[in-house]
């Protein structure tokens, strides 16, 4: 139950720090025992949401080509508009367009009109961007700018999670701008019986180093710490060593 809680609060940890609810500032994340499991699905969370971010790229990617036909057509119109202001600027005379009723239009009109319909472009294009962006915030997905770099250290204190590499390379090379410290204790009885009975797992985080990741810190306190709740009663002394 207090495992499943954890996962959930990692989840809306995460939301929390990429809406910026603390600001748009670097932060580091200390967690001892659940609280470093809610730690870990938050950094989980985050590189789902980075995953989204990339697949989305792609997308932008293959509408580059209807993008450029759109730009190619703004730049028509404006040296268009330009080149008819120019003519009535500088006294060039006004070139007549044969209407439908056989009356002559003149090319202020025809400027003029250019200049509404750029206007309203523009107007439609910013409308498009502020739906864009309350559409993203609404569907759940954000811009990597929202989540690279927003976690600068993270410390881990008998964390009962999963000491998987590959979970914990996604993490180091994308989330984590700078020091991950997982501290264990091999003589905690807590996470031998109790964590991997109920995940069925053999890694865990506050029992053994988190191997092959370059980057990441491991500190063993069994010297120190007998059992889980030591880590609690001992703060200090686990503070000094880091």
């Amino acid at each position: 139950m207090a495992s499943a809680k954890a996962k959930q609060a990692g989840k809306v940890l995460a939301e929390s720090i990429i809406n910026g609810d603390h600001g748009r500032r670097p932060i580091t994340l200390i967690g001892w025992s659940l609280g470093g499991r809610v730690i870990f699905y938050c950094l989980l969370e985050l590189v789902r949401h980075l995953w989204q971010c990339t697949d989305s790229k792609e997308e932008k990617k293959n509408t580059t080509a209807s993008s450029i036909e759109t730009a190619k057509k703004s730049v028509s119109d404006y040296l268009q508009l330009s080149n008819l202001s120019l003519m009535n600027r500088f006294g060039f005379g006004v070139i007549p367009n044969q209407s439908a009723n056989g009356e002559n239009t003149s090319t202020l009109e025809n400027s003029n009109s250019i200049q509404n319909q750029t206007e309203e472009e523009k107007e439609k294009k910013k409308e498009s961007q502020n739906s864009n962006a309350n559409q993203t915030k609404n569907n759940g997905t954000y811009t990597m700018d929202m989540i690279c770099g927003m976690i600068e250290n993270v410390i881990l204190i008998g964390a009962p999670c999963t000491a998987d590499e590959k979970k914990w390379k996604w993490i180091r090379s994308h989330i984590v701008a700078d020091r991950i410290i997982n501290c264990y204790s091999q003589s905690d009885w807590v996470l031998k019986f109790v964590y991997r009975t109920n995940d069925m797992t053999h890694k865990v985080c506050g029992l053994e180093p988190i191997a092959n990741v370059v980057g990441i810190e491991n500190v063993d306190l069994s010297q120190m710490i007998s059992g889980h709740a030591q880590y609690f009663h001992k703060p200090k002394t686990s503070s000094n060593i880091l």
